[in-house]
């Protein structure tokens, strides 16, 4: 069986010395290990545990184990038939010689243990399961094994409440996805994280990836019928993930899919803000063309071409101006003006930026606070000088 994963590929074992005395050395390492580990009281608790087996079931189990990592079946089967015990644990990772075939990417291996009755469900000492390691990893044809072979697809890890398709989803592996919805995964279920990113599903993960593959992520995930409106518990989307992460691709798609290009989270922000704030054009232009809304306000009541303007985001200024932005907009709560944020900055081609949109240097705020009076406090004389000396 070939797994669809590049990193699955492992060169043929080397044939200079023949299999029997390639296993008969490597059974004299492990015999001496099993000695040295088992002598004294000190002895890891991952031994000790083998306490009631015979020398050969330990031997057998050492040698599943060590066949597992190497990728030699010839060993697993070897072992199986000795009277491996398939459920005990690799000493450093606390791993069956199942987890150990998902996180190495054996699929043919894995096969081998789920015929001789390899719990597919065991969890290590993390409480993940091989089916997560293998979404991990990116090992499509071992999670084709894994599912084949009775894995439950939607037991989640404790720390983060996140499934195997969630894993995969964040971590942009894409066959995985394919592998795990064609077993039947549930591509709307949310994480149970009990944080800011409660309510996660796959296409949120997958959004807000970081992963070179998170376009293909988004789309496998599309195309499968997922739902692109759906938010976590803070209220941040698909959309809004994307937009955080930069992700202008994914955004596209998203918008082509009828996310929402004016939805806005708990505390008020909106993808447009965020992108104006980050100033990330395309992010701008794409938010825009889909309808937008130019003036639409963060929680704080400041406007994306305010938050362009505080953080210095020319570009996006300007295209949020050519989308309709309302250059005097007022903050809601000081009644301070992207003008008077930029002359604060001591921003000078913001400030000309806006100037030659019309901005209105002489609108006085709340604190009693212009234009030129912004630039002066943080001793911008170059900003000061393109604004009159008295406001409103």
């Amino acid at each position: 069986m070939t797994d669809r994963h590049p990193a699955a590929h492992h060169p043929p074992a080397r044939a200079a010395a023949g299999p029997a005395a390639r296993l008969a050395r490597l059974a004299a390492v492990l015999l001496l290990a099993v000695a040295a580990a088992c002598a004294g009281g000190d002895a890891d608790p991952q031994w000790r545990s083998w306490s009631d087996m015979t020398p050969q079931q330990v031997l057998a189990t050492q040698l599943l184990l060590q066949g597992t990592v190497r990728g030699r079946d010839d060993i697993v089967v070897l072992a199986v038939g000795g009277g491996a015990d398939l459920e005990a644990r690799e000493p450093e990772s606390g791993q069956t010689a199942l987890m150990i075939a998902a996180r190495e990417g054996h699929a043919e291996i894995a096969v081998i243990l789920l015929a001789a009755g390899a719990d597919p469900d065991a969890i290590d000492r993390d409480g993940r399961t091989a089916l997560m390691q293998a979404a991990a990893h990116g090992y499509a044809g071992v999670a084709d094994v894994l599912l084949a072979g009775g894995a439950d697809a939607e037991r989640r890890d404790p720390r983060f409440g996140y499934t195997p398709l969630m894993m995969a989803a964040l971590l942009g592996h894409v066959d995985v996805i394919a592998a795990l919805m064609d077993g039947g995964a549930d591509g709307e279920a949310a994480s149970a994280a009990e944080d800011a990113g409660e309510g996660a599903t796959p296409l949120i993960l997958a959004a807000g990836s970081a992963a070179p593959a998170a376009p293909q992520a988004v789309a496998e995930l599309l195309v499968r019928g997922v739902a692109a409106g759906r938010a976590r518990s803070d209220g941040v989307d698909a959309l809004m993930a994307a937009t955080v992460a930069g992700n202008a691709g994914v955004a596209g798609l998203l918008l082509g899919e009828g996310a929402d290009p004016s939805s806005r989270a708990a505390d008020g922000a909106t993808a447009l803000g965020l992108a104006a704030a980050a100033g990330d054009d395309g992010l701008v232009d794409l938010l825009l063309e889909a309808g937008a809304d130019p003036d639409g306000r963060a929680g704080d009541g400041r406007t994306p071409l305010m938050l362009a303007a505080w953080h210095g985001r020319t570009g996006a200024a300007a295209r949020l101006l050519t989308g309709g932005a309302d250059v005097d907009a007022i903050a809601e709560r000081n009644g301070w003006t992207a003008l008077m944020l930029a002359a604060n900055r001591g921003n000078e081609d913001m400030v000309r930026l806006l100037l030659d949109a019309g901005a209105d240097s002489s609108i006085t705020a709340r604190d009693g606070m212009t234009a030129r009076r912004a630039a002066e406090i943080v001793d911008s004389d170059s900003v000061a000088s393109l604004l009159p000396e008295t406001g409103g």
